[in-house]
């Protein structure tokens, strides 16, 4: 009897070795990162402030304020598609536009950290055919001081594949020596980066967001514009020319254009919902995706405009703001990514106004 227990002892003791094993290398493939919750702590004052902020402007969208990782203040409202009247909700998906060029910075210092390109690396080395590329760093590029500058949106205006997308701007795409050095936002530095990634990964931009960002970040309302999932709801765009939302009407559908949907490759192609974008942009800056040594490194201040890796910085957070076919969305988020307030809209106005409303909705967090 003693042999026998000592016999189903060491076969416990061996099976629960090999499933230790199993679920150490089962979760070393999927690359899973651990994150704190989001689940909401919610307060009658502060969803008050929030409506009071948000109901009086009819903001079209979903609005989350983050403390702590959890969620402690969060409105939606309007319609995610005014012909169907299906309304706006807190995990619906809307396009984030340039908020998206902390992620290719991101990628971009991810292939830093590995060894791959390093900073100080010209343009030259991966596309010498653009104007002035011997003199253009990868940092000045980030930091959108390369004195290149392109009339009208990025890419050609018909479906082209990412190697053609970037060819078009290799052509279009202009040297100032003037402005070297010199900030001016130009989304092109940003697309030349998604091409670069592609060439010294081997990997396609949206394999890469995929591979480093959505799977392992375990993110449920994400997707490229051009593969949003029917069994999530994405918002539609609409357009005005007010200054304020006109919930009425959402008479200005922006439509969807297969062609530019392509053509922000690293600039603007991604949809998510405010919860997603809140577990991307704390991960980065809690150093899940790169070491925190590299992310000091990376959201630094590289002109008088304080913008860096996709980022406005200042020592109280980090703002990021996003426009264009029909929506507008901005996120302010603290340096160690624990606060935030992020809006998300799909009615895009005029002179950017979301951008005020967070203003007012600031001083819960910050």
């Amino acid at each position: 009897m003693k042999v026998n227990l000592i016999k189903w002892s060491l076969l416990a003791l061996t099976v629960a070795v090999c499933l230790t094993g199993f679920m150490a290398e089962t979760n070393h493939e999927n690359k899973s990162i651990s994150f704190a919750s989001s689940k909401p702590h919610l307060s009658k004052k502060r969803q008050k402030l929030m409506r009071s902020v948000l109901v009086p402007n009819n903001f079209s969208g979903t609005a989350t304020v983050f403390r702590n990782g959890k969620v402690i203040a969060s409105y939606a409202g309007g319609y995610a598609n005014n012909s169907k009247k299906t309304s706006n909700r807190a995990s619906t998906m809307y396009e984030i536009d340039s908020i998206q060029k902390m992620v290719t910075a991101t990628l971009i210092m991810k292939e830093v950290q590995d060894h791959k390109i390093k900073l100080t690396d010209h343009l030259s080395k991966f596309y010498p055919d653009v104007q002035g590329s011997n003199s253009i760093t990868i940092r000045q590029m980030l930091d959108m001081t390369s004195g290149l500058s392109m009339n009208g949106p990025v890419g050609p205006t018909t479906l082209k594949t990412d190697a053609q997308i970037i060819k078009s701007d290799i052509y279009r795409a202009k040297f100032t020596s003037s402005m070297h050095g010199k900030w001016n936002y130009q989304p092109v530095n940003y697309n030349l980066m998604a091409g670069i990634l592609e060439k010294v990964s081997g990997h396609s931009y949206r394999k890469l967001v995929n591979n480093e960002i959505i799977k392992p970040l375990r993110l449920k309302h994400t997707a490229f514009a051009y593969q949003l999932p029917k069994n999530k709801q994405s918002a539609a765009g609409y357009n005005t020319q007010k200054e304020h939302t006109s919930m009425n009407t959402y008479n200005s559908p922006a439509g969807n254009n297969l062609a530019f949907e392509h053509d922000e490759l690293g600039t603007g192609q991604l949809f998510m919902s405010t919860r997603d974008l809140y577990t991307v942009a704390s991960s980065i800056l809690q150093g899940k995706i790169i070491s925190k040594e590299n992310v000091n490194r990376l959201f630094q201040p590289g002109s008088t405009s304080t913008y860096g890796g996709g980022y406005y910085i200042s020592k109280a957070m980090n703002a990021s703001n996003g426009a264009g076919y029909g929506f507008e969305s901005t996120l302010r988020i603290s340096p160690d990514g624990q606060r935030a307030v992020i809006l998300l809209s799909n009615y895009q106005i005029k002179n950017m106004q979301i951008k005020n409303l967070a203003n007012q909705i600031n001083p819960m967090v910050f």
